[in-house]
């Protein structure tokens, strides 16, 4: 059964530790002088919903989960967005792979009356529940690293912005581009469009 607060939004890697890190973090300082970044804060983005995949952001560079680098990502992201609302997905299991102390804090957030975080039910990805509501919601970005390539996904996708994120210690670097699949009759069609573009042009 689904929980009261999420029948609004559906209806109408842990990184690699030991001797393999230093290459991670080799490919990733790579990656970084490639991929255009984001490099403004303080975009405003008042009336925009910016969807974060909790379970993309939690997990430190030993792959242990950390609530509070995940709070870190989401309080770079807000600087960058000035103004946005955000909301934080996360998967059932994420809760019991925080320490205990985090898991209650965690716990807290969700039970909030105006929760920041929202757990799926058990059995439901998080990613499911993100794309229906940036689908349903208009003027929103879902900020994940996922590629969502199953086949229910990418329809989900149609006309939703993901923006991607460079997370390289304690610096958090949104990419420049969204990327979306505009038009549902050319599958597989994909664009990528400059942040600050998206979001003036509105939706």
């Amino acid at each position: 059964m689904i929980s009261a607060q999420f029948k609004p939004f559906v209806e109408p890697s842990k990184a690699q530790s030991g001797a393999l890190m230093s290459k991670t973090l080799a490919k990733v300082y790579t990656l970084v002088s490639r991929v255009e970044v984001f490099s403004s804060r303080g975009l405003s983005a008042h009336g925009w919903t910016f969807v974060i995949d909790g379970s993309n952001f939690a997990f430190d560079n030993t792959g242990r989960a950390d609530f509070d680098g995940l709070l870190t990502c989401y309080r770079a992201l807000r600087s960058y967005f000035v103004g946005a609302d955000f909301k934080i997905f996360c998967d059932a299991s994420l809760r019991h792979k925080f320490e205990p102390a985090q898991r209650d804090r965690f716990d807290h957030r969700v039970k909030d009356s105006s929760p920041l975080f929202f757990q799926c039910p058990a059995g439901k990805t998080a990613d499911e529940f993100m794309l229906r509501f940036a689908s349903n919601r208009g003027r929103c970005v879902v900020v994940s690293n996922d590629t969502f390539n199953r086949p229910e996904e990418q329809h989900l996708r149609i006309g939703v912005a993901m923006l991607k994120v460079l997370v390289v210690g304690d610096d958090v670097l949104p990419a420049g581009r969204v990327d979306l699949f505009p038009d549902a009759g050319r599958p597989g069609y994909r664009v990528e469009i400059d942040v600050a573009e998206y979001m003036g042009g509105g939706r």
